[in-house]
């Protein structure tokens, strides 16, 4: 598999489709191991292709700070479901706009996802997030694109819930946070949303995570608390900050 997609990502250069080649590269990282050769690989090809994205895959797989398990191959939740987690891919979008606005109505998320117009803008960004790894966000400096990853668990062909995981700036630190989460309300309270929200710490190992939650989002705030997030203060709108660190 490591191979095959090596060679793809050399393939695809040549079509200059620099989103499809840091598709193939998060593939790569999601696949590998601790892998000195692939890591040297990444590195040589940033070097060539000035890729800060292909960059960060090359010291995260020379740092060895990835899940040795293949995500398709990792099972999530109760035994017995055995939903199994993967990148994310533009035919996820509408899923994971359909959750978000089932959030909204029950206060998980903003209500202006309610509307039709935030709905396109936030597809427009995952569909970004799916071929560029990134979005853009607000940060204390304005609105940045900053890397970005989503992932989704789903049963065979079904989808059962997503995670979006973003940065905090654009400066290339190694801060991240859990942007989204979110289960299909038929799946929820069987360990989805607890087993995604462990794959973040898991993945992200050794760094400072952050998630923010709504006032209305108790259920959220209680779970995050329960994973070992620690509640350090309110935004001016009332969001609930917490951080995690190992």
């Amino acid at each position: 598999m490591i191979s095959k997609i090596r060679r793809v990502i050399s393939k695809t250069l040549q079509s200059k489709n620099r989103g499809l080649v840091l598709t193939l590269c998060q593939n790569l990282v999601a696949f590998t191991p601790a892998d000195a050769n692939s890591a040297e690989y990444l590195a040589r090809l940033s070097a060539k292709e000035n890729g800060p994205a292909l960059a960060e895959a090359a010291n995260r797989l020379s740092a060895g700070s990835i899940d040795t398990a293949s995500p398709e191959q990792r099972p999530l939740g109760p035994p017995g479901a055995i939903p199994k987690l993967r990148l994310g891919a533009p035919g996820d979008i509408d899923f994971v706009v359909s959750q978000v606005a089932e959030g909204a109505r029950s206060g998980y998320f903003s209500p202006t996802y309610l509307k039709k117009e935030t709905q396109q803008h936030f597809a427009h960004a995952l569909s970004r997030v799916c071929k560029h790894g990134d979005l853009s966000r607000g940060t204390y400096r304005g609105i940045e694109t900053v890397p970005a990853e989503l992932w989704v668990c789903a049963r065979k062909h079904q989808a059962l819930g997503f995670l979006l995981i973003a940065g905090l700036d654009n400066q290339g630190g190694p801060d991240r946070e859990l942007y989204m989460v979110g289960v299909q309300p038929d799946y929820q309270g069987q360990g989805l949303g607890r087993a995604l929200t462990d794959f973040f710490r898991e993945r992200f190992a050794g760094r400072t995570l952050y998630a923010q939650c709504r006032p209305e989002s108790e259920r959220m705030h209680a779970m995050l608390l329960r994973r070992g997030f620690v509640h350090i203060g309110n935004t001016v709108g009332g969001y609930r900050v917490l951080r995690f660190q190992a």
